[in-house]
């Protein structure tokens, strides 16, 4: 594995997110001047508002989709926990490997943050909490915790 490699596919979601974002945007003004263009899809105008607004939403998921990974492979390779990779819980994966790294309490407990936003995302449907931290912030934090792995192993 390559560090810099995981860092790259991270930042690439989000600068996904930003494309999708302005996408939406774009369509959105051009189905305000001429609602006709979504019909052919069968779509409306609020469809694209509801698109529009739970985009931060997906592009979180997939974000810590990114970052998970990844230390699952670090802690069966590395770490030599063949047993459990796949089945270790992710708040538990992240305070081990994140012991072991020697990642800051402060910085653990942003990305414990994160995980919890990604469970009310997956588990419970809620999108409620997303406001509280941007896309951009979890990613900087995620980056910033993957920046401790090795760099290459």
């Amino acid at each position: 594995m390559n560090r810099q490699a995981l860092l790259g596919r991270l930042e690439a979601v989000a600068k996904e997110h930003r494309v999708a974002a302005l996408s939406v945007a774009g369509l959105r003004a051009e189905a305000s001047r001429d609602p006709t263009i979504l019909k052919a899809d069968r779509l409306t105008v609020t469809d694209v508002d509801v698109c529009r607004d739970n985009l931060e939403a997906t592009y979180l998921v997939r974000l810590f989709a990114e970052f998970e990974a990844p230390l699952r492979l670090y802690w069966r390779d590395v770490r030599k926990r063949r047993k459990t990779w796949q089945t270790i819980g992710a708040q538990d994966l992240i305070e081990s490997v994140g012991a072991y790294l020697r990642v800051s309490d402060a910085l653990r407990q942003r990305v414990q943050r994160i995980r919890e936003l990604r469970n009310a995302l997956v588990h419970r449907g809620g999108a409620a909490h997303l406001t509280e931290i941007a896309l951009r912030l979890c990613c900087l934090s995620l980056c910033h915790f993957l920046s401790r792995l090795p760099l290459q192993w």
